[in-house]
């Protein structure tokens, strides 16, 4: 469809995979903006993140949306991140690093209006990763 990006990650670790998501999910947002984004890296204003989930694409997507929603709430995004992914119990938590999106100069590129069902997918082992999603734009 001409008005949705499909994203495909690989990772060896499903923690790799998952902050990978997101970085193509800013990539998307803010186009090439978002390499200043990632430059900050771990600073910022820390706050804990847990999420659980029935299944391992439903927490890629509550991932994901959980960025969105603290872009389009607050216009807050996130430069860095520590998390842990437990691809048997569906489970991401760790810490995260908000910056105010308007103090960086970032300017939306592309509107998000969220991550889709349609096409979600997400195999992790110990020996690899990897999500499919795409968003709706």
């Amino acid at each position: 469809h001409t008005a949705d990006y499909g994203v495909e990650v690989h990772a060896f670790t499903s923690e790799e995979a998952f902050c990978d998501a997101a970085r193509s999910l800013y990539e998307i947002m803010f186009g090439g903006q978002a390499a200043a984004l990632f430059r900050v890296g771990n600073t910022g204003t820390p706050g804990k993140i847990n999420l659980r989930e029935p299944s391992l694409p439903d927490l890629l997507r509550s991932w994901l949306s959980w960025h969105l929603d603290r872009f389009n709430q607050d216009k807050q995004v996130v430069s860095g991140w520590r998390v842990r992914v437990n691809f048997r119990q569906f489970i991401l938590e760790g810490e995260t690093y908000l910056q105010d999106s308007l103090k960086l100069n970032l300017k939306l590129e592309t509107e998000i209006k969220g991550v889709t069902y349609h096409d979600l997918r997400a195999f992790a082992s110990l020996e690899r990763a990897q999500l499919h999603y795409i968003v709706d734009v």
